[in-house]
């Protein structure tokens, strides 16, 4: 098949999976495409390597519990040779959605296990078929159990989309009183949703079905409540931010500003127009802010937010501290409609070295905004060191969504050696920064998570930690899924090392004439303190890292 002439592989697999025909995810496509000039080329690529990955812009949704069905008769009649399609000619009497039924995640017996539809040892000549995905917890081994009386047979992974009686987990078939059956081990890879389906039939006399599962850490369980999902669906997921479209933004995930708002990503440069997501007016970016108007191509429900403002730069000299995060808010359950006002705020600089005598601190981030929202507020910058005469609005840490961490104190021989204060957070967007010590050891930048560290004799202060949402919005956006940690504090040779950020984008402390780094763009992380040269004029201090605006739904 033909895949046009974007080299895009999102693209090429878009295309793929819109073909007509009936294909297996793990099929292998002989695949031609051109470069876009005239060179056409062959290649294979096998689907079985994107099992749970996303094409386009979103990622999946599931419900808790398997989904089943109650059929009347015992599937056993149809014997056990070759595939599973006795299921497949007949229609169920009862399902999970059936008044007062529900998909169902105890599996204690057949009763739990069908919600309340049949009770044990209460009904003759019937099957259940459950199907869903079972999520691993853990990377690990796991292993799968039934006690039935009569049939029963579990499939979990990909022999689970084609069963037969030649591929079961466990294969407890046959008519018989309750029997165990253990299945051998599978390994299976944590996070990952495997295809699942189990099969239950009675003849007559007594009946019942459980069915455990555990891995090398747990003991069996009749509790699937963690790992039993159904009712997959892909939900979409809109990206704003702050500046112009880079192709090495997301590891190189898309090659051109317009491949990337087709999948939902959105730039200052990305054109107006209509896509698949809504309408997008013509950005701008005025003052450190990028300013978008959207609106939805129809109205929204049940949308999750995240806001996340730009975070502060670290403070640019002699033990100089982190950064503060911006502020982050997470919203549930939102309804969208009209057009909407969003605003993303850039990070803020980091301060420059001892040899200017200037205000050496870290600046502060920028607000992100989003209409009927609370503005979220960008992180403060990390204070300093300063050959200023007046150390009042340098050392400290500034205020924001998270505080900036505090700075060693400066020049001035009535401050000098001062601990300076960490600037103080936004409740419920962030947290305070840090305090400085007085052996020219910066304090941590607040972090969306938690305060940042106290610097102490010896040692700048670690960033606070930042927030995870990878359960919502998944590893790709911002640093694997987490936003918004404070920057370290820096120190100088000899008397202070400088602290670390944890993930969520902000950036370590650092030492002497070495500038720190710049905090992860599109995450809202502190940027690091800066150390000490009594003759750089350079920034030293590492910029924060601009804000984001996630829509999910």
């Amino acid at each position: 098949m033909s895949v046009g002439s974007s080299p895009d592989l999102y693209n090429i697999l878009n295309t793929i999976l819109q073909d007509t025909a009936p294909h297996s995810m793990s099929e292998l496509y002989n695949i031609s495409f051109s470069d876009g000039t005239s060179t056409v080329s062959s290649g294979t690529i096998s689907l079985s390597s994107f099992i749970n990955k996303i094409i386009g812009t979103g990622m999946y949704s599931y419900s808790s519990g398997f989904e089943w069905g109650y059929y009347d008769d015992n599937y056993h009649d149809g014997g056990y040779s070759g595939n599973q399609t006795w299921f497949d000619t007949r229609t169920p009497v009862y399902t999970h959605n059936s008044p007062g039924r529900s998909r169902v995640t105890d599996f204690t017996n057949i009763s739990t296990a069908s919600s309340g539809q049949t009770s044990v040892n209460g009904d003759e000549t019937y099957s259940y078929l459950w199907t869903g995905y079972f999520k691993a917890p853990i990377t690990s081994t796991y292993y799968f159990k039934t006690r039935s009386d009569d049939n029963s047979h579990m499939w979990v992974g990909t022999s689970a989309l084609n069963p037969s009686y030649s591929n079961e987990t466990v294969d407890n078939g046959g008519l018989h009183g309750m029997q165990t059956v253990t299945s051998a081990g599978v390994s299976l890879t944590g996070g990952v949703y495997y295809d699942f389906r189990m099969t239950f039939g009675e003849q007559g006399g007594g009946d019942d079905l459980q069915a455990q599962w555990r891995n090398n850490s747990t003991s069996f369980s009749y509790d699937w409540s963690t790992v039993a999902f159904s009712n997959r669906q892909v939900s979409t997921i809109i990206a704003f931010h702050y500046g112009t479209f880079s192709s090495s933004d997301y590891s190189g995930l898309y090659s051109t500003v317009s491949a990337a708002a087709n999948a939902g990503y959105v730039y200052s440069n990305t054109p107006s127009g209509t896509y698949t997501w809504g309408t997008l007016g013509t950005p701008s970016t005025v003052s450190n802010q990028t300013t978008y108007t959207w609106t939805p191509s129809s109205s929204i429900t049940g949308a999750d937010v995240l806001m996340v403002a730009g975070g502060g730069g670290g403070g640019g000299s002699v033990g100089a501290g982190g950064g503060g995060a911006g502020g982050a808010l997470y919203y549930t359950n939102q309804s969208l409609s009209g057009q909407k006002t969003i605003v993303v705020g850039n990070g803020g600089v980091g301060g420059v070295g001892f040899g200017q005598q200037v205000e050496n601190d870290g600046g502060d981030g920028y607000d992100t905004t989003f209409t009927g929202l609370t503005t979220v507020i960008g992180g403060g910058g990390g204070g300093s060191n300063t050959n200023i005469t007046d150390p009042t609005t340098t050392r400290d840490g500034h205020t924001g969504g998270s505080g900036g961490g505090g700075g060693y104190g400066t020049f001035d021989p009535a401050d000098y050696g001062t601990d300076g204060l960490g600037g103080t957070g936004t409740s419920g967007q962030g947290n305070d920064g840090g305090i400085a010590f007085g052996g020219e050891a910066g304090g941590g930048g607040g972090g969306a998570g938690s305060t940042g560290s106290n610097a102490t004799d010896g040692a700048g202060a670690n960033g606070g930690t930042g927030i995870d949402k990878s359960s919502v919005f998944g590893t790709t956006y911002g640093d694997l899924g987490w936003f918004a940690s404070g920057g370290g504090g820096g120190g100088r040779s000899g008397r202070a090392t400088a602290g670390t950020a944890s993930q969520g984008g902000g950036s370590s402390g650092e030492v002497d004439n070495t500038k720190a780094d710049d905090a992860q763009l599109h995450t809202g992380g502190g940027g690091g303190g800066g150390g000490y040269s009594s003759s750089n004029s350079n920034q030293q201090g590492g910029n924060g890292g601009s804000g984001i605006v996630l829509i999910k739904y």
